[in-house]
């Protein structure tokens, strides 16, 4: 099962806010867990800045209002780190950046760089 992904840009209504598609956004992910039921759904994926499919960034106030959802019926969320993460967007990870707050998060390929920056320090 798949939700909308959060691509403004090409999924917006003409006239629509960002703010707005969010909110539409997260509605449709209510109706895709009522409609399978909470029980049956384990855990919600997401990169916290979109990589796989370009560089795309979530409209605002989309993992605020997914976030709640999630909560509502208990859906753990995972975030996907795997290109985002440690200080791709600035901050350490994604998750600061867009206010996440995973249950869990997939880091994978830095673990195997040359390099990792944690708190202004670089171990190389």
């Amino acid at each position: 099962m798949h939700a909308e992904g959060p691509y403004f840009y090409r999924n917006g209504v003409p006239h629509e806010r960002e703010e707005d598609y969010a909110t539409r956004c997260a509605a449709e992910l209510e109706t895709l867990v009522l409609r399978e039921g909470p029980d049956q759904i384990a855990a919600f994926f997401a990169e916290p800045l979109m990589g796989s499919a370009g560089v795309i960034l979530p409209p605002r106030t989309y993992f605020e209002k997914v976030q709640a959802v999630l909560r509502r019926y208990c859906i753990l969320l995972v975030a996907d780190e795997v290109i985002r993460g440690f200080g791709r967007t600035g901050n350490l990870f994604g998750c600061e950046t867009y206010g996440l707050e995973p249950g869990m998060m997939t880091v994978a390929k830095q673990l195997s760089a040359g390099y990792v920056q944690i708190t202004g320090l670089l171990i190389n």
